[in-house]
């Protein structure tokens, strides 16, 4: 992919959304999935609040951009620029660049190897530490349908960022061994939905 300067378009232009995030050609949906998890909320659900991902990043004013994660708890900085190539994430529809650079940046920040292709692959509970220096929990899908739902939709309820991933074999509509946010849980008649965003 060929490389351009995108350092004339915003950072951000209102609040971080779940819908500004578009994976690309890498296999990141982990870190991609935790970006919109954190990413405004359905308003019926606590106070998910994208305050992290503001914080995540800022412009430096001449055409750079620092950017923290956290690794065992120690803040790290990174300064990137804005030259960036549109075969991975792409710009959402307000061509705000927050997606795009975390994902760069998170490209050094991983194993240090400023490899895009060091990205495929990962663990959601794992991207949340490193943005957040906070705790994650995680939960295995097997059990009843009923305590599953419960425990998606108190996780919402308490404000938290939630995640969901998939086995190789998941059958449509969910893709096999992917990532993907939880937007809302719902009872309707009896039937019990958990809606997702696929990045």
């Amino acid at each position: 992919y060929s490389y351009s300067n995108y350092a004339s378009l915003p950072l951000f232009r209102d609040m971080p959304e779940y819908n500004d995030i578009r994976q690309g050609s890498l296999g990141d949906c982990y870190f991609l999935a935790v970006l919109a998890s954190l990413a405004q909320p359905d308003p019926a659900y606590g106070s998910i609040s994208p305050g992290i991902l503001l914080q995540s990043i800022a412009p430096l004013g001449d055409g750079t951009f620092g950017v923290r994660f956290y690794r065992s708890g120690v803040e790290n900085y990174l300064r990137i620029d804005a030259d960036l190539t549109t075969g991975y994430a792409k710009m959402g529809p307000d061509n705000e660049l927050w997606v795009a650079l975390l994902e760069k940046a998170y490209a050094y920040f991983r194993y240090g190897s400023n490899s895009y292709s060091s990205l495929d692959g990962g663990w959601m509970s794992t991207v949340y530490g490193e943005l957040s220096g906070g705790s994650t929990a995680t939960q295995l899908t097997s059990g009843a349908e009923t305590t599953l739902f419960n425990y998606l939709q108190g996780g919402l309820v308490a404000g938290h960022a939630v995640t969901l991933s998939s086995y190789s074999t998941a059958s449509g509509p969910i893709v096999g061994s992917h990532a993907y946010s939880l937007r809302s849980t719902e009872i309707i008649d009896g039937v019990r939905y958990a809606t997702v965003y696929n990045p």
